[in-house]
């Protein structure tokens, strides 16, 4: 991953609580929201690696495998496939 994505979800999984304390002041709270928070930086890290692969096999010409229904049409018709 490059490390401008890592800088950004640091914060979510290392310190949720400091991020939370900007939103909310009751330590309840706080203690709620922190393993939710960790989750979702984590399904972020993840969905940006399923994002990057998506990509680089658009990059490489597999524009059609990427459709999981071969009846679908690409958006604009120059596309390959269309």
């Amino acid at each position: 991953m490059e490390h401008g994505v890592l800088a950004a979800l640091a914060p979510a999984l290392l310190i949720p609580g400091v991020l939370l304390s900007g939103f909310a002041h009751e330590a309840a709270v706080i203690a709620l929201g922190e393993p939710s928070l960790r989750l979702v930086g984590l399904l972020f890290a993840l969905d940006g690696v399923g994002l990057m692969l998506m990509h680089a096999l658009l990059g490489a010409g597999a524009a059609r495998r990427l459709v999981a229904d071969p009846r679908l049409k690409p958006l604009h018709p120059g596309a390959p496939g269309g």
